[in-house]
């Protein structure tokens, strides 16, 4: 809320509540607030709780949890002999409790400001002199609300203070025209057992040598926050360099562990732990590892200098990979909405395509990028029987592509059931499918996929996508392959948030994957099943033999794995175009075995390939040992034998 500088008294009632009139308005008068305040942060934070303001003489309500148990502790204590905490509680227990409960929230300086007022109001004028000492004495009278008299031990409970600190505010509260009050004794002092800068330094020059003989620079694939520092392997640790430097000290010094972490933290930062990791680059890792044997500084300049160069090799992969979605976004906010409506209906997750997309139908440019999951099991439970650890359950298959245009993934599932290959024929075949189903009807479409020769970087894909604008599905393709090593793109983003939910529920068959799809993000990722094992008629998409199909018409591709970007134009029909990198110049490959052959008529398709089924001894397997584990009974009857098998 914002506070005016005429609200002040106000909030300032509510924050020190139980304060009398008079104790406001020398609080007022001695400590000014204005709204610039630096102070004013604390006193927001305070007056964010709900507060129910009444009238002007009502006391204000303060949120506490059980103001019977505080009445409770405070009659059960024993302060002196006329018992204050009862004698308050009969009259003003309302403004004790709230008064107790404020005091314990305020900051130290804040709660001895309010006292020093409060002891200001209670100093007796009627001070003796010592005739022997000639030093004033001087009385204080312990109010609560200014008229209700107290005893200190009584005042000390309900203005949560010490009895030194009251003591050191009685020191002020003598000398009428101060209201400032005294710092603490070792306030700017440093203590004795403070580590000296000498030290301190002693151990910045320790970390910086052993960073130098053990840690490694930052390779590619370790995460953007620690692109500035120095990594340690993982199997050092700050207790283990601790000893290490322990040891190499003179007997007579020792430092403490907490107060090595303390520098190292505040003067190296630079120098971090490097995490276990999965699936890094081999170049990456093979000159790391050259870097921390060797100890010539001119190796270490020429291992440097390599490792420089393979990063700004994929640096630049990755940077036109972003600039490829974002052309593709460009493209869909200049869309009309009528189309964009139409195609987001398509995108449903409740229910699944009927109609095919029309190719060439829209404007767009498109962004796409695929690859293959992790398979999962199931039965599945978050809570793993230990009967179940040996046991080999059923499979899914798991395949997306992610819609890089409007920010939505495909994830195509095909049960044990269902499996055809995990090949070119597969991959193609989905492809396909996407564009039928998923495809915006682009003209200008962008693939990416990770380095995977035996699925995606093939001489079958390439036939496919060549096959494509031969006969006018699209009119430009453009491939692009994530540099080796360095695969991590969008697909794996969405593939994480679907097996977050996945090892959250119980998958007892496929069509629990299917709803753990559309229940791991709110409305981006899509199930499509191929549908046999949900007992469906007909399959949603179908596979076919694209290798038999497409050898019969292009020719191979030499040294396809060498090369990262793959380009299709049905301006330069029957010709491919390949580059090593984006920056490199293009070179060009005539793919057609007849040059003059021409895709006209209508569409011919490859034959469809059926699913392979289970054998016999797999079918008995799932059905006896298998169909046990599985959470619902209701769902047993997917494992059973005449449903595993194929009619």
């Amino acid at each position: 809320m914002d506070l005016l500088k005429n609200d002040w008294s106000k909030w300032r009632k509510i924050l020190m509540n139980g304060l009398t009139d008079s104790e406001l308005q020398l609080l007022e008068v001695n400590y000014p607030l204005s709204v610039s305040d630096s102070r004013e942060i604390n006193f927001k934070k305070l007056l964010s709780r709900d507060l129910a303001e009444q009238d002007d003489d009502t006391s204000y309500e303060v949120a506490f949890n059980d103001p019977q148990e505080i009445i409770g502790q405070l009659q059960n204590e024993s302060c002196c002999k006329n018992n204050c905490f009862e004698r308050i509680t009969i009259s003003s227990q309302r403004s004790l409790i709230n008064r107790i409960v404020e005091f314990k929230k305020m900051s130290k300086i804040d709660k001895e400001k309010a006292v020093l007022l409060i002891l200001k109001l209670g100093l007796n004028d009627n001070n003796e002199v010592d005739p022997d000492n000639k030093q004033k004495r001087n009385y204080f009278d312990f109010l609560f609300n200014g008229k209700i008299s107290i005893c200190r031990n009584a005042f000390l409970k309900i203005h949560n203070i010490s009895i030194r600190q009251l003591k050191r505010i009685q020191k002020v509260a003598t000398t009428k025209e101060s209201f400032i009050l005294p710092d603490h004794g070792n306030k700017d002092r440093k203590p004795i057992h403070s580590i000296s800068e000498k030290n301190a330094e002693r151990v910045r020059k320790f970390l910086d040598l052993f960073v130098s003989n053990h840690g490694m620079p930052l390779p590619g694939g370790l995460s953007r926050s620690s692109r500035t520092g120095m990594m340690l392997p993982v199997h050092y640790n700050y207790k283990k360099i601790w000893e290490l430097y322990r040891s190499g000290l003179p007997g007579s010094y020792s430092l403490g562990y907490r107060s090595f972490i303390n520098i190292w933290q505040s003067g190296c930062e630079h120098i971090m732990f490097r995490g276990p990791g999965t699936d890094l680059c081999d170049r990456c890792v093979e000159i790391t590892n050259k870097l921390m044997r060797t100890r010539s500084e001119d190796m270490q300049k020429e291992l440097l200098a390599e490792i420089n160069e393979h990063v700004a090799s994929y640096s630049l992969a990755r940077d036109q990979y972003k600039q490829n979605i974002a052309k593709s976004k460009k493209s869909w906010n200049v869309a009309k909405n009528t189309v964009k409506k139409k195609i987001l209906d398509r995108y449903s997750k409740d229910k699944f395509p009927i109609s095919k997309v029309i190719p060439c139908s829209t404007s767009i440019t498109s962004h796409y990028s695929f690859d293959f999951s992790q398979k999962v099991y199931y039965p599945f439970s978050p809570y793993q029987r230990s009967s179940s650890y040996f046991l080999v359950p059923r499979k899914c298959d798991i395949f997306g592509i992610v819609n890089d245009t409007i920010s939505k993934e495909v994830l195509f599932l095909v049960d044990e059931l269902e499996f055809v290959d995990k090949g070119a024929n597969a991959v193609i075949s989905y492809l396909h499918a996407f564009f039928e189903l998923y495809g915006l009807g682009e003209k200008v479409v962008y693939l990416q996929a990770d380095n995977c020769v035996a699925q995606n970087k093939n001489k079958y894909v390439m036939w496919y996508l060549l096959w494509r604008t031969l006969n006018g599905l699209h009119e430009k393709i453009t491939l692009s392959f994530m540099v080796k090593g360095h695969t991590k793109f969008s697909p794996d983003g969405y593939f994480g948030l679907f097996k977050i939910q996945y090892q959250k529920k119980n998958i007892d068959w496929i069509g629990d994957v299917v709803e753990c799809v559309r229940e791991a993000s709110s409305n981006s990722t899509i199930p499509l099943p191929y549908g046999l094992s949900l007992k469906r008629k007909k399959p949603l998409f179908h596979f076919y033999d694209w290798k038999s199909f497409l050898s019969k018409s292009f020719k191979d591709i030499h040294e396809i794995t060498s090369y990262n970007y793959f380009s299709f134009d049905d301006k330069s029909l029957g010709k491919l175009m390949l580059k090593k990198s984006s920056n490199n110049e293009e070179r060009t490959m005539e793919l057609l075995k007849n040059e003059h052959k021409r895709f006209t008529g209508p569409l011919k398709m490859p034959q469809i390939l059926k699913p392979l089924g289970l054998e016999q001894d797999r079918r008995e397997y799932l059905n006896k040992k298998i169909s046990s584990l599985v959470f619902d009974p209701k769902n047993r009857d997917h494992y059973a034998s005449e449903v595993l098998s194929l009619r």
